[in-house]
């Protein structure tokens, strides 16, 4: 998230703001108690953010949906939040799923607790290189308590409770990735980078021996909380929840922390052979594949910074392939 252009994101924000009072209204009737703080969070490119402050029940986000869609995505958030806390993974207590009312629309709104402990993002710099170990090797063990969690399916169930099948959602990855082709152009790719990049495409992650296992989805120094013993405290952020395999998900760490970081993490996960070729070729063909999709977004809403950061991202995993 750091890498985003602050100009892009204070952009695409002002698209969407709820008022003030409806927000502070809002949360007041959740917590029971006057906010004393108020303030916007411009981050990521989904919700609306605020955090806000009260004597009585400290840091608290309200996040709003851009849109009045029926989805229920928050409602189905928490419901894979209390699926992580059940397995010992620390996740914000969700204190409210309601809809707040703002002009023309009715938005999803979620209010949860600040998480405990400083962002891993801004305390990593400073760390020596065996406490900067430490976390990450915590890290990978937190994940793997995570990936304990079994799945009814892969992806998310549609609205009336079905999960997509294995087959279906792999035909359909393929699908869409392919009809991003014009996008890959856009952003500068060469025609034997594309080629490169869609040829390996069939190698699709599947479940694994263990079936579908929760996944995070956005696991980044921003997003991981750590204590004063070094040990994670708070995952925020899982709006990119989904059932998947434990290749996508350290696949996209992969682009998230540097090389001496990742290892780390995979010691702490342990469920995977780091000295393993054929798991190697796995993590990079994964990571590929979906930097097809992240490139495409990047492009179609015009974030420049984000289009050459994820260009990089799949040149290296192309260079490993």
């Amino acid at each position: 998230m750091r890498h985003m252009s602050e100009s892009f994101l204070h952009e695409l924000h002002s698209r969407f703001s709820a008022p003030r009072d409806a927000v502070l209204q809002f949360v007041e009737q959740v917590i029971g108690s006057s906010v004393e703080s108020l303030s916007r969070v411009v981050r990521g490119y989904d919700n609306e953010v605020y955090r806000t402050e009260s004597v009585d029940s400290g840091a608290v986000y309200i996040r709003i949906r851009p849109d009045d869609c029926e989805d229920r995505a928050f409602e189905l958030e928490a419901w894979a939040m209390e699926k992580a806390r059940d397995a010992g993974v620390p996740v914000p207590e969700v204190l409210a799923i309601d809809r707040i009312a703002t002009v023309g629309a009715r938005r999803e709104a979620m209010v949860v607790r600040a998480a405990p402990g400083l962002p891993l993002e801004s305390m990593i710099g400073g760390l020596s290189e065996r406490d900067r170990h430490t976390v990450l090797v915590n890290l990978g063990r937190t994940l793997g308590q995570l990936h304990s969690v079994g799945m009814p399916g892969m992806w998310r169930p549609d609205q009336r409770g079905h999960w997509p099948s294995p087959d279906d959602l792999c035909r359909g990855f393929i699908a869409e990735r392919r009809t991003e082709r014009r996008h890959l152009v856009r952003a500068g790719l060469t025609d034997a980078e594309i080629e490169h990049t869609y040829s390996v495409l069939q190698e699709f992650p599947g479940p694994g021996p263990i079936g579908p296992v929760l996944c995070h989805g956005d696991i980044g120094p921003d997003h991981v909380f750590i204590d004063s013993a070094l040990r994670v405290s708070g995952m925020i952020d899982w709006g990119m929840w989904h059932g998947g395999s434990i290749i996508g998900e350290l696949a996209y760490l992969l682009k998230k922390f540097p090389a001496d970081d990742f290892e780390a993490v995979l010691e702490g996960h342990g469920s995977c052979s780091a000295d393993d070729p054929g798991f190697r070729r796995k993590i990079a063909a994964s990571l590929a594949q979906q930097q097809i999709g992240h490139i495409a977004h990047h492009v179609i809403i015009g974030d420049e910074q984000g289009v050459r950061r994820n260009l990089s991202d799949l040149r290296r995993a192309l260079a490993e392939l």
